[in-house]
Formats: C-alpha cells, sequence, structure tokens
C-alpha cells in the first residue's frame, strides 16, 4: 500500500495501526458518551510511552520519542467505521465493602459477605463504553490506521527504536481496544483521509515537545500518591491531561463558512462558591480578571493580552477577550452567571510555538489558583464581594460549553446578542445610523455585514437581561460600570443579525468585545 496526497521521493515516517478485534473502543474527550474516530495522534503517542516504560524505559527509545514530540502533527489514513450504539452497563466498584465507604470492614456474617462479590452487589454504577466498528478487507480483517508524518526522516537509530517501542504497544485507549502497530518508512503516500490544515473543521489532539517529560512526571506523582495516601484517601488513577488540538481537514471537507477574528478553544472558569455577581456586573468581572491576567504576566505582558501597544495607544489587533457564561437560551433560562472563559485570538491559537501565546497562557495558568486549591481560587471584585471559581478543561454543564457560541459546523445565518452591544460610534443625524454601525462591527471582526440588523431593547435570547432596566426600576438591575470605564457612556442595544450565508461563531461585536460585551448565539426554534 502505498501511503501523501502528493507524491514524493522524500522518504517519511509512518506508523501503521490495525485493530485485531475490528472495533475501537475510545470515547472523545469533550463528549464521552460518543465514540472517537479516528484515534487522536495523542493517542497513538501516549501508548508509546506506555510500551516504553514497561519494557525498561531505554534511553535509545526516550531518545526516539522525544525526537517524535517535536514533529508536527500527522496525516493520517482511516477507514471508514460506524459507531457502535451506546448503552449504560451497570459495573460494580471496584472497593470490596459492601458499604461501599472506604475503609468499611466486610460483615462477619457469610451471607451478607457474599455480596462483596461484584456479581452479587447491588451498588452498581452505570457506564458506557463508546465504540467504533471500523470497515473491514477482504481478508476478513479490520482495515488498518495509518499515521503519516511527510516531514520526518528519523536516523536508523531513532526508527529502530520507534519500531522496538511499538512492537510492544498492545492497546490504543481503553485495553479492549487490542492492537498491532508497525513503524516503517515511505517515500509516498495516497489516500489521505485527514491532514493538518488551519481552516480545517476537525480538531485532533498531537503532543508537543517537552510531553513525555510531563507524562512521566505525572505518572510518578500519581504513584507517589497513592503509595503514601492515607487509609481514608482514595486512590488517584492516572489520566494525562488532552494534548493541545489541531485543526485537520478531510476529504469530505467542504467550503468553510466566514468566520470571526476570535478563536474556537476557550478556556473556561466555572462558579465554585462565593459571591457569585449578576450578568449585569459583566465590566466588574472583566475588569478584574483582566487586570489579574495582567498581574501575572508582569511587565513584559504581550500587546495581546494588554490590548496596548508599546506607547500605551490601544491595540489594532485582535487580542484576548473575557466572556461571560451564563444560564441563557432556554426555555426555563434564568440568566444566572455560571462562569467566565478567556478566548484568545483565531490566529493566535493555531501557534503553539508562539511566545505571546505562551505568555497568555501561562498567566491563564495562574489565574485564581490558591495555595490549597490548584484548579481555582478567589476573584475579587470589591473588597466585599469575592467570588470562587475553577478551571474546567472539558465542561458538563450547558450552559459552560463553548460549542453553543461556535454554532453548527455549517453555520448559521441568524444571530442574537446575550450581552448588549456597545456602538463603535454614536449615531448622527443625517449620518450614519445605528444598524449601519453594527453591520461595519461584523466586518471589523472579519466576517461579511448581515443583509438585516434589528436592534432592540430586549435580546432574542430567553434569560437575557435588556440592554437597559424599565423606568422605575431600582438602579442596581440596570448595567454597571467601573467609574472610570470609557465604556459606560457607549449606547447600548440589542441586536438580532441575519446574514445572507451561514457564519460561524464566535461573534462578539462593539466597542466592548473583549470584555465580553455584544456576545452572540446562533438563533434556533426556542429562542425565536
Amino acid at each position: 500500500m502505498r501511503v501523501a496526497r502528493k507524491r514524493t521521493t522524500e522518504i517519511m515516517l509512518t506508523m501503521e495501526v490495525e485493530y485485531l478485534t475490528g472495533v475501537a473502543f475510545a470515547a472523545r474527550v469533550d463528549r464521552p458518551a460518543e465514540a472517537e474516530w479516528p484515534p487522536h495522534p495523542d493517542r497513538l503517542f501516549s501508548a508509546l510511552v506506555a510500551a516504553w516504560a514497561e519494557t525498561g524505559a531505554e534511553d535509545n527509545g526516550r531518545a526516539a520519542l522525544e525526537w517524535l514530540e517535536t514533529q508536527a502533527a500527522p496525516q493520517i489514513i482511516a477507514p471508514e467505521a460506524a459507531a457502535r450504539e451506546v448503552v449504560d452497563v451497570f459495573v460494580p466498584p471496584n472497593d470490596a465493602q459492601v458499604s461501599g465507604k472506604v475503609g468499611g470492614k466486610l460483615p462477619k456474617d457469610w451471607k451478607a459477605a457474599l455480596y462483596a462479590l461484584p456479581s452479587a452487589r447491588t451498588n452498581r454504577q452505570p457506564r458506557q463504553f463508546p465504540a467504533s466498528v471500523i470497515e473491514w478487507n477482504g481478508s476478513g480483517r479490520a482495515k488498518p490506521v495509518w499515521f503519516v508524518w511527510p516531514a520526518a526522516e528519523p536516523t536508523p537509530t531513532v526508527e529502530h527504536a520507534l519500531a522496538s517501542i511499538a512492537h510492544n504497544v498492545a492497546y490504543l485507549g481503553h485495553s479492549s481496544a487490542l492492537v498491532r502497530v508497525t513503524v516503517d518508512t515511505a517515500d509516498g503516500v495516497d489516500g489521505l483521509t485527514h491532514w493538518p490544515d488551519d481552516t480545517g473543521d476537525v480538531q485532533l489532539r498531537w503532543v508537543y515537545p517537552r510531553r513525555l517529560e510531563d507524562l512521566v512526571r505525572d505518572f510518578d506523582d500519581t504513584l507517589a500518591f497513592n503509595l503514601k495516601r492515607k487509609r481514608s484517601q482514595p486512590s488517584r488513577t492516572f489520566r494525562p491531561q488532552p494534548g493541545p488540538a489541531v485543526r485537520y481537514a478531510t476529504k469530505q471537507t467542504k467550503a468553510e463558512p466566514p468566520r470571526s477574528v476570535f478563536g474556537h478553544d476557550w478556556i473556561v472558569f466555572e462558579d465554585a462558591g462565593g459571591a457569585v455577581p449578576p450578568l449585569t456586573a459583566l465590566a466588574h468581572l472583566s475588569r478584574t480578571v483582566h487586570r489579574s491576567l495582567l498581574s501575572h504576566a508582569g511587565d513584559g505582558a504581550p500587546e495581546v493580552l494588554s490590548g496596548h501597544q508599546a506607547d500605551g495607544a490601544p491595540s489594532t489587533e485582535p487580542h484576548v477577550a473575557i466572556v461571560p457564561l451564563a444560564d441563557v437560551g432556554s426555555r426555563y433560562a434564568t440568566g444566572r452567571l455560571m462562569g467566565f472563559a478567556v478566548v484568545l485570538p483565531r490566529d493566535l491559537e493555531r501557534h503553539y510555538d508562539n511566545p505571546d501565546r505562551k505568555a497568555v497562557l501561562q498567566a491563564v495558568a495562574k489565574l485564581a489558583i490558591s495555595d490549597d486549591n490548584q484548579d481555582g481560587g478567589l476573584l475579587r471584585l470589591s473588597r466585599t464581594v469575592a467570588w470562587q471559581v475553577r478551571r474546567v478543561p472539558f465542561p458538563d454543564k450547558w450552559s459552560l460549553q463553548s460549542d453553543r457560541y461556535l454554532g453548527p459546523r455549517q453555520g448559521a445565518k441568524r444571530w442574537a446578542t446575550i450581552t448588549p452591544l456597545l456602538l463603535d460610534r454614536h449615531p448622527k443625524a443625517g449620518g450614519e445610523g445605528s444598524a449601519e454601525i453594527v453591520m461595519r462591527a461584523c466586518e471589523n471582526i472579519g466576517l461579511p455585514a448581515p443583509a438585516d440588523v434589528l436592534l432592540t431593547k430586549h435580546s432574542a435570547v430567553n434569560g437575557a437581561p435588556s440592554a437597559w432596566p424599565p423606568g422605575g426600576a431600582p438602579k442596581q438591575t440596570d448595567w454597571s460600570f467601573p467609574k472610570d470605564s470609557p465604556l459606560a457612556a457607549r449606547r447600548r442595544v440589542h441586536a438580532t443579525l441575519t446574514f445572507e450565508e451561514p457564519v460561524h461563531g464566535p461573534i462578539i461585536l462593539g466597542a466592548g468585545r473583549f470584555r465580553g460585551f455584544g456576545l452572540c448565539l446562533p438563533l434556533r426554534d426556542d429562542n425565536r
């Protein structure tokens, strides 16, 4: 088999993965109830690391894996696969206590003690095992998956070490996904199904330099904890953090709908207690988060984070935005603030070695961290108001999922603001009107001007607060701004936008877009 879309005489690295049972057991990281296909390259790397460690962790193998982690994301040739129907399987807990409590003793009565057997226990927990059934070839075996590194030219020593490690890989992902892995070199490939492309609509995980070092350290830390843990403490399971996502184009990829300048990979923080601010306090929240990020970045904060050029003038380039994540858009939505997200510019999230990107991520990693909680801490919005938040890499709450703000894969024509849009300029009689200003705001973030703009006091999204409160309402029900905020004087409106062709989110518009104002959701039937 010839293994790239373009023929070449250069030597390239290939890895062939055959699923011996014809079934790939793997769940999507972001949606655990769905099967993952094709297998992400990050899974293959982790499987190689596990095989290397289990067979002595030799130096040649380490050097080969460290070489592999510096290579660009591979191209993929994947056969067709059908997702198997997912059902709940009730699995007994691993502990042998009838009560299920840590440290509990077995009962003396032999009849009661029998219930410690997994088959007899009643406290079983539901689990799901998503799987993909792979297309078979004419000889009755599943077609293999090929991973191809077209620009990689391994030395004979590296190739031999990788081949030796691959020979010992027994499974990929779940332990029941038995595989055979073969390493080889080729002078050309055909039939690619997935290849790295910044405009692709599929995201697959790959690794980064020093990934091996991180995996080894995290495994050692988990092992050390389990060896030293107290009897009352539950043991830890080693689950490595997923690698960063890389965009892939596929043979099914169609013309992409227009996209904004804002990125897709949001860094999400959720409510973890304390004084949750109202959504109308967005300006205070976003300022607090931004100032915290700047303090963690220090004097060398890049323009993409500070929002200002070296001379202090406002940045003319897209930069980091802070957006609210609220309970809006459903029939019973309350408008309650559930968390917030840090959004990178789309161009920046594509380049993993960009020093500005690294500086932003390092600042975000320190955001709201306390000594006793490395995943979260307090955001002090004032002297008396402190909100406890924590990072959530893969939110399970609907209100916190960034996919809602991206829209469907094919894009959406109708969008509506959930936070008021702050107009970039004041409309003038005989000049540019409010609708024209909003159209220009769409063009400012890389989208076409909408065909229709409807400006109102109230949002078309259920649960979203109005642009301003009704007459006679208490002052605290209005949107509030810090005293020195230049956004306070901006005219606030809610907008419903209709584009001639579908566009892709996120859409964040107007003068306050980097502070979460003008955040839009695609309109669905229950929002119309």
